[in-house]
């Protein structure tokens, strides 16, 4: 079983955490989120973070019956050769969740951006510069996160406080007008995009401190962060935001400085950096769940067959519009979530609370060595 010698805080965890999951919150649109109240998103997006916090809790609990073993390890110890197709879902989970939203972005630049060099290798690249950092280890990826994370926060925030101009409260839209509906499929569509509980699920062994504290203060800082985003698309755009792909990018566009006019290229810039954390965390968490499938495999195996895996989801969902329905479907991720996130380590947990009431002072308990 591969091992790593390096370690983060439990704060560094988060931070990568946060961008990681803004990088996808930047995707939030209208249509997206089932109607054109975006105010309403702000309920669905509590909401959805409430009940992130009840899958959240058979990891930490998983973690507190198997310290410092990462989720592949302990299912082998767990359940056997069986713990083995444990690994095998969350390596297939990881690669087609972020592939499908790595082609997003990529169908992001060939239709709104448009640039002149091709989207294919800017995906290409964002990979390798993600796999590298994976290679390196957690630490160089949380490392790379607080930066990025100064920089998410003071490039979005300059938009934020230039648009904030021109808000216009005529814009906005009595919530719960039409009833609940939109609130809750909102709360669905967030909730489905929160594949970030995967990755902790795998990485959080590697992680020190009070997680469970720092876990509600990144569900606090996301909701916060995604709140204000659709407060100002709802009243900086109004209804032009119901028009939009990405209205996030719009918002951007619609942002001028003197010196620099339009900001949107200051945000594509954010926006891939924290997509490079987000994929290199992934690509972490999919190593560590190859090294569960195949133990004796090279560490360099898993890393690369993990970002195969998610470049093969990002040019399909680029270029198949039936890949496209199905990949980025909300049912298909939102029934992902639940599995990794609380199916599955629920169903780790509860063998292993067997094995080690029956191997205290055993083989079995002694074989539960911290990750150091």
């Amino acid at each position: 079983m591969e091992t790593t010698k390096h370690t983060v805080s439990a704060r560094q965890f988060f931070v990568m955490m946060f961008v990681s999951h803004a990088a996808l919150s930047l995707f939030t649109g209208s249509r997206s989120l089932g109607g054109g109240n975006l105010l309403e998103g702000i309920f669905s997006c509590g909401l959805a973070q409430l009940v992130g916090g009840a899958v959240m809790w058979p990891i930490l609990l998983l973690q507190r019956r198997c310290p410092g073993l990462p989720l592949p390890q302990a299912a082998e110890q767990a359940l056997g050769k069986w713990g083995k197709l444990v690994s095998a879902a969350y390596l297939l989970y990881l690669a087609a969740a972020n592939g499908a939203f790595l082609g997003l972005f990529q169908i992001f630049l060939q239709d709104t951006v448009n640039p002149e060099f091709s989207a294919s290798v800017t995906i290409v690249l964002l990979l390798l510069t993600a796999a590298y950092g994976a290679w390196r280890g957690i630490e160089c990826v949380a490392r790379c996160a607080g930066v990025v994370f100064v920089l998410f926060l003071l490039g979005t925030g300059l938009v934020f406080c230039i648009t904030a101009a021109r808000f216009e409260s005529e814009n906005l839209r009595p919530v719960f007008y039409d009833g609940w509906g939109q609130t809750l499929y909102g709360a669905a569509a967030f909730l489905a995009r929160t594949s970030v509980y995967a990755d902790m699920a795998v990485l959080l062994p590697f992680a020190k401190g009070v997680r469970a504290r720092h876990f509600w203060g990144w569900a606090l800082g996301c909701w916060g962060f995604i709140a204000v985003l659709l407060l100002l698309l709802a009243g900086c755009l109004g209804p032009y935001a119901d028009t939009q792909n990405f209205p996030v990018y719009a918002l951007s566009a619609i942002t001028e400085v003197r010196s620099m006019q339009r900001l949107d290229a200051v945000f594509i810039g954010v926006w891939i950096m924290a997509l490079i954390v987000r994929m290199g965390s992934a690509m972490a968490a999919g190593r560590a769940c190859f090294a569960g499938i195949f133990p004796k495999s090279r560490p360099g195996v898993g890393l690369c067959m993990a970002a195969a895996l998610m470049l093969a989801a990002a040019f399909a969902t680029a270029e198949s519009r039936s890949a496209r329905m199905f990949l980025l479907g909300a049912g298909a991720h939102l029934a992902g979530v639940f599995l990794c996130g609380a199916a599955l380590p629920l169903a780790v947990f509860l063998p292993a609370g067997r094995q080690k009431s029956k191997g205290k002072g055993g083989a079995a308990h002694e074989s539960q060595t911290p990750l150091r």
